[in-house]
């Protein structure tokens, strides 16, 4: 796996370009300055809207299932949250201003609070986490944006690695802002106009430069997107041969920027700041 991300590192690009923007199918959502979202396997989305400071769960309808938060410090509130990461049982919230992960079950029900206060091991200590994602192994990487590295926790919530710090030459963040993470762990991480990947155990084995900087970064069934203002980048990352390893490239006539972007079931969805768009991807 990680002989094969080498090998790609010159065959990145081009990216191959769509000439016709895409036509919206469908809008789903209302919010009022969404900024990221994901999916989990039951087909529920979370949002995350930074002018509410709220998570709010809905379905493919775009029916609100749920909805936690407002500006606070309990359990259930949040200061300046950045990103949030769903897997099938958990909820990770990135609580930047409240120096925070705050972990919920699926139905958004507090769990657990991972902070400085709860963290015996000063190695593992963390200030304005940015993004937190969770692995199916059970660890969890969190962005310490003030240091500017980032910290793996085991399944014990016990500290296990940092890494992307000053010691790492070319592969040191300057602006880490997201992770995302593949099937074996290898994180993804959205630095300022560049894109670094760290195997599982925090050693640097890509980095690469982008032709702008994205708005955000997301990962879904294999397939790595990037989102920009009015375009997308992607490619399904599964696919580490030296000649079909290429961004493809969609864009879209849009009032407001892309905030984030996944695609799943043949279908494009486009978070924006007030809905969720959605596209088809052929």
């Amino acid at each position: 796996m990680i002989k094969a991300l080498k090998i790609i590192l010159l065959l990145i690009w081009p990216v191959m370009s769509f000439a016709q923007k895409r036509i919206s199918i469908g809008e789903i959502g209302h919010f009022q300055k969404a900024a990221s979202f994901s999916f989990n396997d039951a087909k529920s989305i979370f949002v995350l809207d930074k002018a509410t400071n709220e998570i709010i769960k809905i379905d493919s309808t775009g029916e609100v299932l749920k909805k936690i938060g407002g500006t606070g410090w309990d359990d259930y509130t949040f200061d300046n949250p950045s990103d949030l990461c769903v897997t099938m049982l958990k909820v990770y919230v990135s609580d930047k201003n409240n120096n925070r992960v705050q972990v919920f079950d699926k139905n958004l029900n507090f769990l657990f609070s991972l902070d400085n206060k709860n963290i015996t091991d000063t190695r593992a200590n963390f200030n304005f986490p940015v993004s937190a994602q969770a692995s199916g192994f059970g660890d969890l990487f969190v962005i310490d944006s003030d240091n500017k590295q980032v910290i793996k926790f085991n399944s014990s919530w016990a500290f296990s690695a940092s890494f992307g710090n000053y010691q790492y030459g070319k592969y040191t963040l300057s602006e880490p802002a997201k992770l995302v993470l593949d099937n074996e762990s290898n994180a993804f991480l959205l630095d300022g106009k560049r894109i670094i990947v760290f195997d599982q155990y925090g050693n640097g084995i890509l980095e690469f430069n982008l032709p702008d900087k994205p708005n955000n970064i997301n990962l879904l069934n294999n397939v790595l997107i990037l989102s920009f203002d009015n375009y997308i980048l992607y490619s399904n990352i599964s696919k580490y041969l030296p000649d079909s390893f290429r961004f493809n490239k969609a864009a879209f006539n849009t009032e407001q920027k892309i905030a984030d972007a996944v695609i799943t079931g043949g279908k494009i969805y486009l978070l924006m700041e007030n809905c969720i768009n959605i596209y088809n991807l052929k």
